[in-house]
């Protein structure tokens, strides 16, 4: 997981998407997008089989992530970008 780090996914969707959710927001759509990229990785197909991927205990804590989103958070944050945030 920390090879998207090396990569500068979070540098690189950060120059490219002009999206922000409120500062008390517990999930940014970056979080999604990560989350969303590394469970097709493990072969997710959508929103829920991407949540389930991420379910397991083990691979979240490999992942530094102590919780996740569930499905309607991250289709709800992901419902939120247009064209106009994209550069």
């Amino acid at each position: 997981m920390r090879f998207l780090g090396k990569l500068g996914f979070s540098k690189a969707f950060h120059r490219t998407v002009e999206h922000r959710r409120a500062h008390n927001a517990r999930y940014q759509l970056s979080d999604a997008v990560e989350l969303n990229v590394l469970s097709l990785i493990a072969g997710a197909r959508s929103v829920d089989e991407s949540i389930r991927v991420w379910a397991d205990n083990v691979l979240r804590k490999l992942g530094g992530w102590d919780n996740i989103m569930n499905a309607t958070t991250m289709g709800r944050i992901l419902k939120t970008v247009t064209e106009q945030h994209i550069s």
